[in-house]
C-alpha cells in the first residue's frame, strides 16, 4: 500500500514538472509561524561585538548573526558599526528570529537567540552588511530552522540584505575592500 501511495505522490509531482529531488528539498524548508517573536529592548541587552546579554538571563546569549556567529568574517570596525548604530538607535527593539536550545552542554536550559535589532524601518543587521561589516549569509537563516516570522518577513529582509550584500561588495567597504568586485 505505502509503494502505491509513494509511486502515486511521485506521478503527481511529475506531473506538476517537480521532480523528487524538490519534494525532498521541501522537507528541509524554514519553518515558519505567525506566533509573536520575543521582543525586548535593545538598550537592555550589553552588547560585546555581536554577542549580548542581559543580566536576568544569565544562561542565554543573544546574537546578531543566524550563521557563523563565531567564525565568520568581519570588518576591523564591525563592532564600533554596532556600538554607533545602537547611539542612534536609542529607542531599538530586538526581535528574537530564532533559538538554539542546550547552546551550552553543561547547561541544559541555555539558549543563542538569534536576534534582528529594529528601529521602524531601519535594521542593524542589514546596516552591518550594508556597511561591509559582515556577509549577507550571516544573517540568513538554515534549512529546518524554526522561527517565529512569516515567510514574507523573512523573505523581504533576506532580499533587503542580500542587496546590501551587493552594494557593499560594489563601494567595496568593510570586508569587501580588497576584493575585485
Amino acid at each position: 500500500m505505502k509503494i502505491k501511495v509513494l509511486f502515486l505522490l511521485i506521478s503527481l509531482l511529475t506531473i506538476f514538472g517537480l521532480t523528487a529531488t524538490a519534494s525532498l528539498a521541501q522537507n528541509k524548508e524554514i519553518q515558519f509561524s505567525a506566533f509573536a517573536s520575543e521582543k525586548i529592548k535593545a538598550s537592555d541587552i550589553s552588547w560585546k561585538g555581536h554577542f549580548g546579554g542581559r543580566k536576568i538571563e544569565p544562561n542565554n546569549v543573544y546574537i546578531l548573526m543566524t550563521q557563523g556567529g563565531f567564525l565568520a568574517p568581519t570588518s576591523k570596525n564591525f563592532e564600533d558599526l554596532i556600538k554607533s548604530w545602537l547611539t542612534e538607535h536609542p529607542n531599538a527593539q530586538t526581535k528574537v528570529v530564532y533559538v538554539l536550545d542546550g547552546m551550552l552542554a553543561d547547561v541544559p536550559d541555555s539558549k543563542m537567540k538569534a536576534v534582528w535589532v529594529m528601529d521602524g524601518d531601519a535594521n542593524l543587521n542589514i546596516h552591518l552588511v550594508r556597511m561591509g561589516g559582515c556577509p549577507a549569509g550571516t544573517m540568513l537563516l538554515n534549512p529546518e530552522d524554526k522561527t517565529s516570522l512569516t515567510r514574507e518577513e523573512y523573505q523581504a529582509f533576506a532580499k533587503k540584505v542580500v542587496e546590501a550584500q551587493q552594494l557593499a561588495k560594489e563601494e567595496k567597504l568593510g570586508i569587501w575592500s580588497d576584493s575585485k568586485k
